[in-house]
Parts: C-alpha cells; sequence; structure tokens
C-alpha cells in the first residue's frame, strides 16, 4: 500500500478515513495486514506517523543478505530501463553504492540506505516497542517457508495450524523480460492499479498469468557474480557487525543466518 512511505501530514483525521478506506472489503476482520517494503527504506518519516495513527501495530521485517538484495534490486530495474543503470555492468553499480554517499547519485544513495538495516530499524524501535517488532531473515523463509510464516504465526498471535499443509509459491523472482519497454509500462500500470488489486487478489492473479505468458522468458536474467570481494569491503563489514550488535542486544532470541553470525 506504501500510504505511510508518502505520509504528507495530512490531518490525523483525514489520514485515518483514508487508510481505513483501503481495508473497505473487510470491515470486521479481527486483523488487517499489509506489505510495504518501503518503511523500512523511509525509516523515521515511516515509523513516526505509523506509531500515531495505529501505536499498537505489530511489525515485520524479512531482511536480505545485503548484496544479493543489491544485485536483485540491479536486475529488477534494469528490465525496466532505469536511467540511473543506463550502460553500467553489476560491479559498477555495487561499486557505486557503496560510494554513494561521495557519488551523490540520488538512486545510489537510496540503494546504500535500503541496505543500512541497523540504522533503519533503530528508527522503528524509537517508536514503537521491541515485542512489537518481528526482525527475521530471507535465507530462513527461502530454508523453510512452513516453519518461517509459522513462527510469525505465533509472533501475531494467531492459529499456525493453518500452514501446515499450505503450498507456498514464490511470487515477484528476478525474471528476465522479452521486451523492458513492455515491462516498464506494465510496471507503472501495476501500481497504479495496485488499490484494485489488493481488493481482488484473484484479479492480480490472473493479470500476472496473462503478463508471463506475454513478456517472460526461461533465461535467466542474472549473471554468475563474484561477490567474495566484497565481503571485506570496509562499509559492508561496518554495516553487519552494527546489525549483529542490535540484533544480539534487541532480539537475542532469534537465529541470525551465516552472513551475520
Amino acid at each position: 500500500m506504501r500510504f505511510f512511505s508518502h505520509f504528507e501530514n495530512p490531518s490525523y483525521q483525514e489520514a485515518h478515513d483514508f487508510y481505513s478506506h483501503q481495508f473497505g472489503e473487510y470491515t470486521g476482520q479481527q486483523f488487517r495486514l499489509e506489505a510495504s517494503p518501503d518503511y523500512l527504506l523511509y525509516g523515521k518519516a515511516a515509523a513516526e506517523p505509523l506509531a500515531r495513527m495505529l501505536p499498537n501495530a505489530k511489525l515485520i521485517f524479512i531482511l536480505r543478505e545485503p548484496l544479493s538484495r543489491l544485485i536483485s534490486s540491479f536486475y529488477r530495474r534494469k528490465t525496466r530501463d532505469h536511467p540511473s543503470l543506463a550502460n553500467i555492468d553489476i560491479y559498477s553499480y555495487i561499486d557505486s553504492v557503496f560510494s554513494g554517499s561521495e557519488t551523490k547519485v540520488q538512486q545510489f544513495t537510496i540503494d546504500l540506505r535500503w541496505i543500512d538495516y541497523a540504522e533503519r530499524l533503530r528508527e522503528f524501535l524509537d517508536c514503537f516497542p521491541a515485542d512489537n517488532i518481528a526482525v527475521r531473515f530471507f535465507d530462513h523463509l527461502s530454508d523453510d517457508s512452513s516453519a518461517f510464516v509459522m513462527d510469525l504465526c505465533c509472533f501475531l498471535e494467531i492459529d499456525p495450524d493453518y500452514y501446515l499443509s499450505y503450498t507456498f509459491q514464490v511470487e515477484n523472482r528476478t525474471r528476465n523480460v522479452k521486451s523492458s519497454s513492455t515491462h516498464r509500462v506494465a510496471y507503472n500500470a501495476n501500481l497504479r492499479l495496485e488499490p484494485f488489486f489488493n481488493r481482488y487478489p484473484a484479479a492480480r492473479g490472473i493479470a500476472r498469468r496473462l503478463y508471463s505468458a506475454l513478456n517472460y522468458s526461461n533465461a535467466s536474467p542474472v549473471a554468475d557474480i563474484d561477490i567474495d570481494m566484497y565481503n571485506t569491503h570496509e562499509l559492508y563489514m561496518d554495516q553487519k557487525k552494527t546489525l549483529k550488535v542490535l540484533m544480539t542486544n534487541t532480539f537475542p532470541d532469534i537465529d541470525m543466518p551465516s552472513w551475520l553470525s
């Protein structure tokens, strides 16, 4: 929904009414859930209005190994002919992100904020109690989707048994496209239609299947990439160290993935 990512400080009542309207099809339900990955990027700017409007909200953050996230982001935007990635390869991109604060290129600075997990999480912890925040890792979701989701059900205090025999499907994977221009048009159309698709998920499924048949190819868009050279990068190591300290001190019972332990 991304409501709190673009919060322009309307009156409380206006904001509350607009946000509640997005769930108009689900009145009387015990829980309301939304998935907006942008919230972590915006940190304090999203956390503060969210806490004012929904002080008892429970937040789930799923963190991916930073280099893998950058690589995925690079190829995803590459398929949309993103101007900041014109005539640039993956290695130049990662180098540019790691020096984003010096290059002053807005997109690279934003991508650097994306992987500065500890700083963004602190801004949410300033607004919400730690008991209302679950920090988990993409690695564990990939390893055992059922156990991962059932763990989150316990955090949310909802019945996990529904997922004992649930079949999970991979969504939003990085795919190779036949036409970047078609993909860009479809991406923008999806953004405009997101409120409709949120209310009618079956329509989203139909649209995705049709688009997949029209513009996806079977070739992998991701080349074999040697990321070992970045594992000792000072900025990368500092970010991992800071995140590990935050997790150890604030969420000591959470298993950490190999890249962080």
